[in-house]
Order: C-alpha cells, then sequence, then structure tokens
C-alpha cells in the first residue's frame, strides 16, 4: 500500500522490516524500498544481493527502480572494480536501468573469464548500440570461447536498435573477408540473427556456391533465425536436407510465415504453403501446413485442406479444415467466389 500511495515518509517503517524474521514480510520490504528509497539504501540493497534468491530477486528489483540519477553514478562505479560479488549482478542492474554509460565498462568486463564477464556480456545485450558493434565484433578474437554466442547476440541486438531498417549490415561484411573461419560463422550468425534482404543474399550465395560445412551452417543459420526474408532459401534448404529434424523445424517455420502473411498477403501465404506440401514426408509436417491452410481464407487453400483428406491419419482433421474453410469462403462478398 506504501508503494502504490508512494508514501516516501515510509521509508524508516520500511528500513525496520527489511531485517524482520519473517521473510515474507522482509522480502516486500526491501522490495518496496526500489520507488520508496533513495541513493542512503544502495549498500543495503547491494549487500542483500547476496541474500537467498527471493530476497536476492527482490534486491535486484529494487536497485532498478531506486529513483535518483547519481544512483546510476554510484551503481557503475562499484560495478567497474569489477569485484565479485556484486560486480556481477550489478551489470544487470545497470542493463535494466539502460544506463548506456556503462557501455564502456561492460565492453572491458567482456575480457573476463568469470561471472563477471558473463553477466556483463548479458548486459551488452540490453544496452550495446549500433556505434557499438565493431568493438564487439572485435571482442570475438579476445572472449573465452564459451563467451562468444554471447557477444553474437550482443552484436545481433545492437544492430537491431540502428535506426535503419532493415539495418545495415555493413560492420558484418567488412569483416568477412578477412575473418577466421571461427569468426567467419560468428560474423555469420549475426548477420543471420539480423536478417533483411541483405543477409538474405548473402546467405543465400554461400549456401549454393560452398562446400558441405557452408552449407550445414547456413541451414542451421536459417532454422534458428527463420524470417520472411529468408522464405526461399528455408525451401531451399528443407528440400536439400536428409534432415529429419531440421526439415521439420523449416517446414513449421514456413507455416508460421504463411500464417503471418494469411490477412495482408494472403495468396503469397497460399502459394507458400504449396512449395511446403511436396516437401512434408511426416503426418506432423503435413498437419502443420495444414492448420496454416486452416487459417487463410482463400480457394487455393481449401484445395491445399482438401488434398489432405485421403491422407492416413489426417482425414478427420482435414475434413473438419475443409469444411470450416468453405464456410468461411462462401460468407465472403460475390465478387471473391471464383468465376464459374
Amino acid at each position: 500500500a506504501w508503494v502504490d500511495r508512494g508514501d516516501i515518509s515510509a521509508r524508516s517503517a520500511l528500513l525496520e522490516q527489511v531485517n524482520s524474521e519473517n521473510l515474507a514480510i522482509r522480502i516486500a520490504a526491501v522490495r518496496a524500498l526500489g520507488p520508496l528509497g533513495s541513493q542512503d539504501e544502495m549498500n543495503l540493497l547491494i549487500a542483500r544481493l547476496q541474500a537467498d534468491r527471493d530476497e536476492a530477486e527482490a534486491a535486484a528489483d529494487a536497485l532498478v527502480l531506486l529513483p535518483e540519477d547519481e544512483v546510476d553514478i554510484q551503481l557503475l562505479k562499484r560495478f567497474s572494480t569489477f569485484e565479485d560479488p556484486p560486480a556481477a549482478d550489478l551489470a544487470g542492474i545497470l542493463a535494466r536501468r539502460y544506463y548506456e554509460a556503462a557501455i564502456p565498462f561492460m565492453l572491458q568486463a567482456a575480457l573476463r573469464d568469470d561471472q563477471v564477464g558473463r553477466r556483463s556480456i548479458r548486459a551488452l545485450a540490453t544496452l550495446a548500440q549500433p556505434s557499438d558493434v565493431p568493438e564487439l565484433i572485435a571482442l570475438l578474437d579476445l572472449v573465452p570461447v564459451r563467451f562468444r554466442r554471447g557477444i553474437e547476440q550482443a552484436a545481433a541486438a545492437a544492430m537491431l536498435r540502428s535506426e535503419e531498417s532493415p539495418p545495415s549490415l555493413a560492420p558484418v561484411l567488412g569483416s568477412l573477408e578477412d575473418a577466421s573461419p571461427e569468426n567467419r560463422i560468428s560474423l555469420l550468425r549475426i548477420a543471420g540473427a539480423v536478417g533483411g534482404p541483405e543477409a538474405a543474399g548473402v546467405l543465400d550465395d554461400i549456401y549454393r556456391t560452398g562446400d558441405e560445412d557452408d552449407r550445414e551452417m547456413i541451414s542451421q543459420i536459417v532454422a534458428t533465425w527463420p524470417s520472411e526474408s529468408y522464405v526461399d532459401l528455408m525451401l531451399q534448404v528443407a528440400n536439400d536436407t536428409a534432415d529429419e529434424t531440421l526439415r521439420a523445424q523449416l517446414i513449421d517455420a514456413c507455416a508460421d510465415q504463411a500464417r503471418e502473411w494469411r490477412w495482408g498477403q494472403p495468396d503469397r501465404a497460399t502459394e507458400l504453403l504449396k512449395s511446403l506440401v511436396p516437401l512434408a514426408i511426416t503426418i506432423e509436417e503435413k498437419l502443420s501446413i495444414l492448420d496454416a491452410a486452416d487459417n487463410i481464407v482463400t480457394w487455393d487453400a481449401l484445395a491445399i485442406v482438401q488434398s489432405f483428406e485421403s491422407e492416413p491419419g489426417m482425414e478427420e482433421e482435414a475434413i473438419a479444415a475443409s469444411e470450416r474453410l468453405a464456410d468461411r469462403l462462401h460468407q465472403r462478398p460475390p465478387e471473391t467466389t471464383p468465376a464459374k
């Protein structure tokens, strides 16, 4: 109730309750110190980050909500010592406070092979900006191997904060030609996560001209980050692969894309599903296509649904979907019905 009223005068009462023997009361008091507290409570809350999980989470939430700008500066001073505890926890708290002045310190901390390094890289995925991407790419050669995926995620997230849509891949492509084999994989994964026509062109070219390892890498990238820009490549990989799990994953992803197109681009959605039908082998893959077609109100989608009515194990679902879709089609204005 104190928090709801914004009753700052309640701070003294809360400071008494943070030491209560009752855990629930203690947690509530610690959390309430966020909106009602000040810089004076910062050290108390930092100390509670080492308490049991629920109380530590309450302390982290409170530190995120402390209202004074000076708190950001003091938290950064504590973090910049890289002394843990509390530096690892403070990385996440600074990220949740969106304090971009912490970015240079987090880039430095990323070199550490410990929790401070790992949590700083995770925080950079929240804070880093497009201008930080070259430095993030440079870190690929410097960070512990087990932290490379985190750097990839942070770089992609930073690029996606660009005002350009889709973001330019210049920082990635500019580093690709001279990259080591390990960095080349990371750079292509970053491009894949960012997406867009430029990324699709790069990935498609490597898939079609590269060796078997390249094709496998690109296959995994488009399966991990499926997008509208990758539809043609996803279809190609699904057709080429002998990996049943990968094929099913790509068919599901393409079916999801068809659902996204069902309102604004229903004909395009239907054409995509038509392309999927000959690729589907298992009943699960066919059911994925059926479910997507059931959501697209076109006559061609109805034909796709009806084509599954004689499939063993799918008869009941396909007939029911055909009836639903036919009803919706006949409810549309007359001009949408095909001429006889």
